[in-house]
């Protein structure tokens, strides 16, 4: 997923969780879950995201946001 500079998404659920490994990021860009913001650094490591909870990502930087990003089904 590519966030462009000074941009962000619209606040949703979706219906299942998500995992996500930061590519490009910095400071200025975060995400918002059921309204707490985290920061998710470019360090090699994966996130575990409820997104079936309220949530969006902001890019308040100059740069562009990239994640990769996948589907957690449950089984």
């Amino acid at each position: 997923m590519n966030l462009k500079s000074k941009t962000c998404y619209t606040y949703h659920k979706d219906l299942s969780k998500r995992i996500h490994i930061p590519i490009q990021t910095n400071e200025n860009c975060f995400i918002i879950i059921d309204k707490e913001v985290k920061h998710l650094p470019a360090d090699g490591n994966y996130h575990v995201v409820d997104t079936t909870q309220y949530h969006t990502a902001v890019n308040a930087s100059w740069e562009n946001r990239i994640h990769l990003v996948g589907i957690i089904e449950t089984i």
